[in-house]
């Protein structure tokens, strides 16, 4: 350029004075401005040469005036946009001008910056010469830009990705974004709810109006409403859940940015333990005589719940129980304390079932006894959570046990009574089985002496049958007398009566029944009568069993 107005001050030579310095005028006037203006000018040849830059450019890229020449746009654009630069120079050479394009230029010291290019296409004697170019500085907008996006993404990533329902709802209370998550939770796909559903249409009908309220006062009074919440809403398929949901205004802006957490699996895990627990004191808080109890696993057993019965056995309320940490520890008899204490540290230790008894002071101080139960209660992992127990008042059945141990004292002294008196009956008894062998043997002495000679005379004497017979009853009788048949017939079988003792003795003997109802003037059915219960005592019934032979084998 500036060579040009050297060369052109030769031409005009001959030009009148006047003209010339208007012209030099306004070249100067050029010059200046394109020296001292603060965007980048330059000029390029069709070719991308470098033929001029202003000290803009020379400032910004860190080059010399000298050096620029020296320079193509491919050298100093970066390699990936070479092919951009080169169209945009055809661009105004075709057309003229070309509107701004974005290019990333190289430093001398190797920097990038980047540059807002647009030109025009210079002339030369009415031919065109090369492009002028104007160039802005954007380096600080385009990190500014990068820093955005990265901070778009950042939180698009977190809005994305926190495995949180999330949703922006705009002032007029349309849905404007959701997540992956929102789409699960819904049913409904992006497409079908971003710009065309409202927040409410998602609502039960029960809890819409509330939902209304807290959208009014988020904007007018949002320190009145509750940051999370609890409300119903309805999927795309129509079924009812139940949703935490944490919402606040994004700042400097009236939407409102919402986050959805499913609780309808942990709302029903909730009615489930509220309804176990009305079942639990249903049926623990009915048992007489009995307290259930939950502890901590510290070292007083701090009460966690204490049944109602707690008033009735030990005289306080449940909540004065659970109030006072150190109650049942300092309640226990001082006796029983100590070994209490170990039995319970040792079932910790363990994971054993505590069982122990022991004695206890009412609020009025009356002395009781408990039985006490209890478990180490543990969680899915096994990790200890709490000690669940039984009380029981046994005071009764204490009480029934010391009377026990008294009567049994009582009974040790009557026993040891009743063994010298037994001592005294036994030799009692001896003196009488001995007077009782000496009365049988004299008997039996005068029976052989005195009886059986006038028996053997009777027989000798004339006698008919019948009086024959008769002698040898008589003398059989007092063989068996003699020789303890009868004895041995009654005393094992206590329950045969002296009648079918007779039959039996005469059956022995062999006689048929007819001679016996002759011998005793009885008829045939009460002999066979008798017969027959003397089978069935000797156990004979029903079994083909000579009821002769039987005696006489039995009782020789």
């Amino acid at each position: 350029m500036r060579d040009h107005h050297r060369n052109s001050e030769g031409n005009l030579s001959k030009v009148d004075r006047q003209t010339l310095e208007s012209l030099l005028t306004i070249e100067e006037k050029y010059q200046a401005l394109f020296d001292r203006t603060f965007f980048c000018i330059y000029l390029i040849d069709f070719d991308g040469n470098i033929l001029d830059a202003n000290d803009a450019v020379l400032n910004l890229l860190g080059y010399t005036r000298e050096e620029m020449p020296h320079y193509n746009i491919a050298s100093l654009v970066a390699e990936e946009q070479v092919p951009v630069a080169f169209r945009l120079i055809d661009e105004i050479k075709q057309n003229g001008a070309r509107p701004p394009v974005e290019l990333i230029v190289k430093k001398k010291n190797g920097e990038n910056v980047w540059l807002e290019v647009e030109g025009a296409l210079i002339h030369r004697d009415g031919k065109p010469y090369a492009v002028q170019g104007i160039a802005r500085d954007i380096t600080a907008y385009k990190v500014t830009e990068q820093k955005l996006i990265e901070s778009e993404n950042w939180y698009r990533s977190i809005f994305e990705n926190t495995g949180t329902a999330n949703l922006i709802v705009e002032e007029d209370a349309t849905i404007s974004m959701m997540n992956m998550e929102c789409e699960n939770l819904s049913g409904y796909a992006k497409e079908e709810v971003q710009g065309k559903k409202s927040w409410a249409d998602f609502v039960v009908k029960e809890d819409l109006e509330k939902l209304k309220e807290y959208q009014r006062m988020r904007r007018t009074e949002p320190e009145c409403i509750p940051k999370t919440y609890e409300t119903r809403m309805i999927d795309k398929q129509g079924a009812v859940k139940d949703i935490l949901v944490t919402g606040t205004i994004i700042p400097g802006t009236e939407k409102v940015i919402a986050a959805l957490l499913d609780i309808t699996e942990r709302k029903t895990i909730e009615k489930a333990l509220t309804e176990s627990e009305a079942k639990f004191r249903a049926l623990v808080e009915q048992v007489p005589g009995t307290v259930v109890y939950i502890a901590s696993l510290d070292k007083n057993s701090t009460t966690l719940y204490i049944s109602p019965q707690i008033n009735q056995i030990l005289g306080y309320t449940q909540e004065e129980y659970k109030n006072n940490p150190d109650v049942w520890s300092q309640r226990i008899h001082s006796e029983d304390y100590k070994r209490v204490v170990a039995e319970l540290e040792q079932s910790r230790a363990t994971g054993g079932v505590f069982i122990s008894e022991y004695r206890i002071r009412r609020k009025d101080d009356q002395v009781i006894w408990f039985r006490d139960e209890a478990q180490v209660i543990k969680d899915k992992e096994g990790n200890p959570l709490c000690l669940l127990g039984i009380n029981t008042d046994i005071t009764s059945r204490k009480q029934a046990e010391e009377e026990l141990r008294e009567n049994k004292r009582d009974l040790e002294i009557q026993m040891k009574n009743l063994e010298e008196m037994n001592a005294a009956l036994n030799v009692l008894l001896k003196k009488r089985d001995s007077d009782k062998s000496e009365m049988e043997d004299k008997v039996l002495l005068n029976i052989r002496q005195v009886v059986e000679p006038y028996i053997r005379k009777l027989k000798r004497s004339g006698l008919d049958q019948r009086q024959k017979t008769l002698v040898d009853i008589l003398e059989s009788n007092l063989k068996d007398i003699t020789t303890s048949f009868t004895y041995s017939l009654s005393s094992k079988h206590l329950d045969m009566t002296p009648k079918e003792i007779k039959i039996a003795n005469l059956i022995k003997q062999g006689m048929t029944s007819k001679e016996i109802c002759e011998i005793l003037g009885s008829s045939d059915k009460v002999v066979a009568f008798h017969r027959h219960n003397i089978r069935k005592k000797l156990g004979l019934l029903n079994k083909k069993v000579n009821l002769a032979s039987y005696l006489q084998q039995k009782f020789q």
